[in-house]
């Protein structure tokens, strides 16, 4: 290795510069971002709860599978062409820079276009195969319905937040999500609230919301950068494609994740019925909570992995990964805690007034998965990072798809109440195999110096 790297190493992990100033740096920006983003569905349950019944709050639930599997598929739209964006950024040649924008916006709108069209069909087979009742098929599909209209803007908005991250503009992303979030819970209160529209009105707050998040988005990119003008270069499939492969590895625990959120409810649902489908939900506002927490201590590493890994410093990487677990601990900590303490609070601020004999234990349960999930998600982006993403990959799927088998076994064996031991029992496993994967990895880097 160079002086030069020899010397950036000193500078940025034997002093701890980057790791401590610039994670502290990064925290905040991406909390209050994920903040508003992360829960644009959650804020619709609250207010549905509170001024519709707990009844439309299990309709929400019901589509937060839709939800995460579309996310998935604007995962790795919007992941492949935050890569290539980097790329042609980076690049010295000026005509792959063309030939990367001309395809990022073919891709763009294909992907717009391909959503609008699937996603009508593939929401009601979902919501079918849940075999709900009339009226809870009736609200979730009015709900459904309104909030669809914004997907092909959340693509875009989505594609917009991992440039953004590429460059550095950290802000930019922060203000645009909060107006984003402001807006949903302005438009929730007047559409909801004021004039009564129900689901249909939560639903289209969030529609518009997520459009005034695009709306600012393609106009930040089009007055200061050349992605969405008009580019003189012939579009090439390999550019097209390149993107395409390039996203697959950040959609598939996303769409595993789908797959586990549709068999857990489906399992809930069959043990508990509609009152079920309800303390779901809160536990799902719990998760919202924690994942705004988790995603923030992970994104923190993302542009420091970048530094390190550039001039060949493990060290560094695995130094970042031990101080956002510790952030991990004790933020998450603190929110199982909260939940343990007052656990009928979230009930409450979701609505449910008559909480159901099960419900308290069921979230004190759940609660105690948070710590380890949020620890499993730094762990899988660390191998990430390092390039082993196959080993991420593995434990994710694995995990997903363990959950709602273990879950039928306590079901069967145990009895219902404690069907929520089952995301315990197979996150503190995943967390085993990834801790001893760990070091593995670390003993096998030793054995190399």
């Amino acid at each position: 290795m160079n002086s030069e790297s020899e010397n950036l190493k000193k500078k940025y992990r034997r002093k701890n510069f980057l790791i401590r100033k610039k994670y502290l740096e990064y925290v905040p920006v991406l909390f209050i971002t994920n903040l508003s983003t992360l829960l644009l569905i959650t804020i619709d349950g609250i207010f549905v709860g509170n001024y519709i019944g707990s009844a439309a709050l299990a309709a929400v639930d019901m589509f937060t599978p839709v939800a995460v599997l579309i996310s998935a598929y604007i995962a790795l739209i919007a992941h492949g062409i935050a890569d290539n964006f980097a790329d042609a950024l980076v690049g010295n040649d000026p005509m792959q820079k063309q030939y990367n924008a001309k395809a990022i916006k073919f891709v763009v709108l294909i992907s717009a276009i391909i959503l609008l069209i699937v996603q009508v069909p593939i929401t009601r087979l979902i919501l079918h195969l849940y075999d709900p009742t009339p009226e809870l098929y009736t609200m979730a599909k009015t709900y459904a319905i309104a909030i669809l209209c914004s997907m092909p803007f959340e693509l875009i908005s989505n594609v917009g937040a991992c440039q953004f991250q590429e460059i550095g503009k950290m802000k930019v992303l922060m203000y645009i999500s909060i107006a984003e979030g402001v807006t949903n819970i302005i438009l929730n209160y007047v559409l909801v609230v004021v004039f009564k529209l129900g689901l249909y009105g939560a639903g289209i707050a969030t529609a518009i919301a997520v459009a005034v998040d695009t709306v600012l988005t393609v106009n930040y990119f089009l007055t200061r950068t050349n992605i969405y003008k008009r580019h003189k270069v012939k579009l090439r499939m390999e550019d097209v494609k390149k993107i395409i492969v390039t996203g697959i590895p950040y959609s598939i625990g996303i769409l595993t994740s789908a797959i586990h959120a549709f068999l857990m409810l489906k399992i809930i649902f069959f043990a508990f019925g509609e009152s079920g489908a309800e303390v779901d939900g809160v536990c799902s506002f719990c998760l919202s909570i924690a994942t705004v927490i988790i995603s923030s201590c992970g994104d923190a590493n993302g542009p420091l992995n970048g530094i390190f890994l550039s001039i060949g410093d493990r060290i560094a990487v695995r130094d970042a990964l031990k101080i956002s677990i510790r952030q991990i601990i004790v933020l998450v900590g603190a929110f199982t805690a909260l939940v343990f303490i007052k656990p009928e609070w979230f009930f409450h601020i979701n609505g449910v007034n008559r909480i159901p004999s099960y419900g308290i234990y069921a979230i004190k349960i759940y609660a105690l998965c948070l710590i380890a999930w949020g620890i499993n998600s730094l762990f899988a982006g660390f191998f990430i990072d390092i390039n082993k993403p196959r080993t991420t990959a593995r434990l994710t799927i694995a995990g997903d798809l363990l959950t709602p088998a273990v879950a039928v076994l306590f079901l069967k064996l145990v009895g219902k109440v404690h069907l929520w031991f089952a995301e315990l029992v197979v996150a503190s496993v995943i967390l085993l195999v990834y801790v001893i994967r760990y070091f593995m990895d670390y003993f096998k880097e030793e054995k190399k110096e």
